[in-house]
């Protein structure tokens, strides 16, 4: 009789199970919704397609011109003192096949303002 009133408890408690699994599933498809919005997947791409026209040298509007505005841009000082400005390219998302890459920013670094270099390895050998 005790293994049939656990049974039935078990079963009761099925439904309860399968809220919270939806629920939770549903808040990992919105955060892949939110990783894949179309304008960050028209970043990305922008990116992409202008980050073969940059070279050395090249002045701050144009790389502005080239990429569009970056999302985020910090000032930092390289490995002899030197401040340089960091722009923030989003350009990932693990969770979105739709982007690029998986790492969520791409660095361009200027010194300057002037185009030095991008990618993280490029930043992490410059700013040590």
């Amino acid at each position: 009789m005790g293994n049939l009133k656990n049974i039935l408890l078990a079963l009761m408690a099925l439904p309860l199970l399968g809220a919270c699994t939806s629920s939770l599933g549903l808040a990992l498809l919105d955060a892949d919704i939110e990783a894949c919005k179309p304008e960050y997947i028209r970043q990305a791409r922008q990116f992409k397609s202008g980050s073969s026209y940059l070279e050395s040298g090249l002045s701050k509007g144009n790389v502005l011109n080239v990429l569009g505005a970056p999302e985020k841009n910090e000032f930092k000082r390289d490995r002899n003192g030197q401040t340089v400005e960091l722009l923030l390219y989003r350009t990932g998302h693990k969770s979105c096949n739709y982007m690029p890459t998986e790492e969520p920013y791409t660095t361009v670094i200027l010194y300057k303002d002037m185009y030095w270099g991008h990618g993280e390895e490029f930043a992490r050998t410059v700013l040590r």
